[in-house]
């Protein structure tokens, strides 16, 4: 994917890969964006449901952002935690015993009821 600007021309997405499980199923592990500039990377689990993804800084070699998920068996995302060089974000979310969202947050104490389930992460360091 490219576009064009002044007769020049800028590379948006490019050398996209896919491995392992998420490459099976059809989804892309990882790019180079922006004319080499940046690198985006994706890791799934042996379900094929999204566990990270990253943004590098190619020349610095700096890790821009990164975000992990987790989820329950049901596979309803039940914690999304990212990190950014301003700090990390960690959100949580809950579910009744029909797999209805009942409390979503970064703050506070998650509603959760006894059947529900949620996972939490430890901030990752850049």
């Amino acid at each position: 994917m490219s576009s064009c600007y002044k007769s020049s021309a800028t590379i948006l997405l490019g050398g996209l890969g896919y491995s392992d499980a998420g490459g099976a199923a059809g989804h892309p592990t990882s790019a180079s964006v922006a004319n080499g500039i940046y690198s985006f990377s994706a890791d799934y689990d042996s379900g094929t449901r999204l566990a990270s993804l990253s943004h590098t800084n190619v020349s610095s070699g700096s890790l821009m952002s990164r975000s992990q998920r987790g989820y329950d068996a049901a596979s309803n995302v039940t914690a999304v935690n990212t990190t950014l060089s301003a700090g990390t974000d960690n959100q949580v979310f809950c579910y009744d015993e029909q797999n209805r969202l009942t409390w979503a947050g970064s703050s506070g104490t998650p509603a959760c009821s006894p059947v529900a389930r949620h996972v939490t992460y430890a901030p990752m360091p850049l």
